[in-house]
């Protein structure tokens, strides 16, 4: 170890005693985590804040990944004020992106830098329950 790492070790000192054992909930938008080389960078910064105890809850978006799938699929994603509709084509297409690929790099990322970790989706033991919004309409502005 060098003389400089201390130094940064005695920075951080203050805040790790602050937080560990609180919790911390990252948000991973799906645009920020298109890229592997970037999810491996964050797991390490994220196993890191884990194994100086501090819990940390991921949830991470898709968007760009589900509306790329849907595209290879045939499926035309439909978008409306920045709000993806969801049909059941479209449901599909998300928890096969969702809670299947993206889920799955987090995780293996996250065992790789000794981060123990568990993958859950919203519909796992009811952990979130949602209500349906009222279905959307809208005109095409060209056609009125």
């Amino acid at each position: 170890m060098k003389l400089e790492d201390i130094g940064i070790l005695k920075q951080a000192l203050p805040y790790i005693r602050q937080y560990k054992g609180k919790t911390f909930v990252i948000k991973l938008g799906g645009e920020l985590i298109k890229e592997y080389d970037i999810i491996d960078d964050i797991s390490q910064d994220i196993s890191l804040i884990y194994q100086i105890g501090i819990k940390i809850i991921v949830i991470h978006g898709g968007g760009p990944q589900a509306t790329e799938l849907s595209k290879k699929l045939g499926i035309s994603p439909k978008i409306v004020d920045g709000r993806r509709v969801t049909d059941e084509e479209t449901l599909e297409v998300v928890k096969m992106i969702f809670a299947g690929k993206i889920n799955h790099e987090i995780l293996t990322m996250l065992r790789k830098y000794g981060a123990k970790s568990v993958g859950l989706s919203g519909i796992d033991g009811n952990i979130i329950v949602a209500k349906k919004r009222p279905p959307v309409s809208y005109s095409d502005k060209k056609t009125g």
